[in-house]
């Protein structure tokens, strides 16, 4: 498969054992909910001019939401079109710099854990803070680990639009097939472990060839490292020291994941049987996925399923999430920033969170929608929506732990593929591919430029 032709979705699922499948928890304190209207949001005095504002993103899923929000913000303001433009996510930070370089960058920047890190510590995005005073927009219904996640040095550089997570899917009709516990059940009982994960695993995978079923769909040939942090964390360890002087991995604690991972490679298909072989053939009865993809899931799989939060490390039990929260900032040199960040506010109304949500399933940013019990009763694409909200609580109350702030953090993921993606083919032996990604990381570290920023959040 080509890398730079793949979603930000297709990623994850070549990565889902790159780095041994899952990806943990996060935590994030309580705020006070305040609405802001689409009436008040943005400035009141825009261009009179026509013009369109292109808008950078790399999820083609999403584009009806945002089309459909486009159409409402061309109504209020009929001379500005929005043109809404997708960009291959294995190429997204070097498109960016590209359009920078070249004068023509998108009115509006998609920006996500590793790019934001590309676009923030290359000085690539616009303060907001400037635009929030002056239009007296309303932040403060937004996490405060989500808008830390978009900051940089103290200056926050994009708003959220999403405030997702990971999920541990499964395939219902088989587990009722043989009698087993679900992972929702095991985790309502307190005892959803990765070993527990590895025991149905091995009880799920059945035949050979062609109707082989797999306990277990995360083995991809890449990784998708922005989830990697958080695993890591959730296990006791770190991806760097707390002075970002060296990497981890050789960490025991930060090993015990790739090894749980190498183990169930026994029981997902191999590199040759990835293409036939995934959760929408059916015979793939465990993997994890960010929670949106369950609405893309449901008209498309063959059978019903359903979602956990990912499993914990035994030795630890703690779920910590991905900290996932892509936001829309500006980048220097656009030609109209004031309309840039009036379509930005647009975007996070709670009206336009809420028909992106209806739309597409995208969790929306803003605490007060996101944790409404009446919004996801009425979205039909989740297959459990009770159990969708009860997983989006549980990620604001448990805690997520956020991408670290680096400026070379794109490098560092390719670094890690390199060496990792050999492994799951037998062509390197683990020890020997984490040594190796430890050295590399660590050259990499040198060069960087870091914000030290607190990383995990927690409700307390």
């Amino acid at each position: 498969m080509d890398q730079k032709k793949l979603s930000r979705r297709d990623f994850l699922r070549l990565a889902a054992l790159a780095t041994g499948g899952m990806a943990l928890a996060q935590c994030t304190p309580q705020q006070t909910a305040t609405k802001q209207s689409e009436a008040t949001a943005g400035p009141k005095e825009l261009t009179k001019e026509e013009i369109t504002l292109r808008m950078w993103h790399w999820d083609s899923f999403l584009g009806d939401g945002y089309k459909a929000v486009a159409e409402k913000f061309t109504q209020k303001y009929p001379n500005i079109k929005v043109a809404i433009e997708m960009t291959a996510y294995g190429e997204y930070s070097q498109k960016v710099a590209a359009s920078i370089a070249g004068g023509t960058p998108p009115d509006v920047a998609g920006t996500i854990a590793e790019h934001f890190t590309n676009m923030a510590g290359q000085g690539q995005l616009v303060e907001l803070m400037p635009y929030i005073e002056a239009t007296k927009f309303d932040i403060n219904d937004f996490h405060k680990g989500n808008l830390s996640q978009n900051s940089w040095g103290g200056k926050l550089l994009a708003i959220p639009y999403s405030a997702d997570g990971m999920w541990w899917f499964y395939n219902v009709d088989e587990f009722k097939k043989q009698g087993l516990k679900t992972p929702y059940e095991y985790w309502k009982e307190g005892n959803w472990t990765w070993d527990t994960a590895m025991q149905l695993a091995k009880q799920l995978t059945s035949g050979e060839g062609v109707t082989k079923n797999f306990g277990y769909g995360g083995m991809g040939t890449g990784n998708y490292f922005e989830v990697l942090p958080a695993i890591v964390a959730n296990g006791g360890s770190g991806l760097f020291d707390e002075k970002y002087t060296a990497c981890q991995l050789t960490d025991p604690k930060a090993q015990a994941y790739y090894e749980w991972g190498y183990e169930m490679r026994q029981y997902a298909p191999g590199p040759e049987e990835q293409a036939t072989s995934n959760p929408q053939s059916g015979r793939v009865m465990q993997w994890f996925d960010w929670s949106p993809m369950g609405p893309i899931y449901k008209p498309n799989y063959p059978f019903t399923f359903s979602y956990a939060p990912p499993p914990a490390p035994p030795s630890t039990k703690k779920f910590v999430y991905c900290g996932d929260a892509p936001a829309f900032g500006i980048l220097k040199g656009v030609k109209h920033p004031d309309e840039s960040w009036a379509y930005i506010t647009w975007i996070n109304t709670p009206e336009s969170v809420e028909t992106i949500f209806d739309i597409t399933g995208q969790e929306p940013p803003r605490m007060s929608v996101a944790q409404d019990p009446g919004l996801w009763q009425r979205n039909t694409k989740y297959p459990d929506s009770s159990i969708g909200l009860e997983l989006t609580k549980h990620r604001f109350k448990e805690g997520f732990y956020n991408t670290p702030k680096v400026s070379n953090f794109v490098e560092m993921w390719q670094a890690h593929n390199e060496e990792i993606s050999l492994v799951w083919v037998d062509k390197q032996p683990l020890k020997d591919a984490l040594n190796k990604v430890n050295d590399r990381i660590n050259a990499l570290l040198k060069e960087a430029t870091v914000d030290q920023d607190r990383l995990y959040w927690t409700s307390s």
